[in-house]
């Protein structure tokens, strides 16, 4: 039952992923035809996704 922690931990990180990709499609849409805009919504994706994988153990 070792494995229990880690995979409830990384189930959370799954989801947290999951709203976060789901929060950013409306952004994405919205601004179609700005990609200046683009750019900066997948750059602050980027750093999203490197914190939650930081914080990974």
């Amino acid at each position: 039952m070792q494995f229990l922690p880690n995979f409830n931990r990384s189930r959370r990180n799954f989801i947290q992923l999951s709203a976060l990709v789901a929060a950013s499609f409306p952004l994405w849409s919205s601004c179609q035809n700005n990609s200046q805009a683009i750019s900066e919504n997948v750059i602050i994706l980027v750093r999203e996704l490197r914190e939650l994988h930081r914080r990974k153990p």
